[in-house]
C-alpha cells in the first residue's frame, strides 16, 4: 500500500497534541514528508528524519520533494 505523503505547516500545540500523534499512529497510511514552522526550536525537535521546507517552496512546488507531497495540512 502506498503511503500518502503529507506536508505540515504549523507545529503549534494542537498539532503536537492531536495531529502529529494521529499521523504517527497511522504511519502505515501517512508519511510526514515535509514540515514548516516559524519556530526553529520546534523544527529542531522534529528530528532529522523530516525535511524542512520554506512555505513558499511547498506552495509553489519549487523542488522535487514538494512535487511528491500528496496533501498539505495548514495547522
Amino acid at each position: 500500500m502506498t503511503t500518502i505523503k503529507v506536508g505540515l505547516v504549523g507545529l503549534g500545540e494542537v498539532a503536537q497534541v492531536i495531529h502529529l500523534p494521529i499521523l504517527q499512529a497511522l504511519s502505515n497510511k501517512y508519511e510526514i514528508a515535509a514540515i514548516c514552522d516559524i519556530s526553529q526550536e520546534l523544527l529542531a525537535a522534529m528530528g532529522s528524519a523530516t525535511t524542512f521546507l520554506p512555505l513558499n517552496a511547498i506552495l509553489t512546488q519549487q523542488n522535487s520533494l514538494s512535487r511528491k507531497i500528496s496533501t498539505l495540512c495548514l495547522l
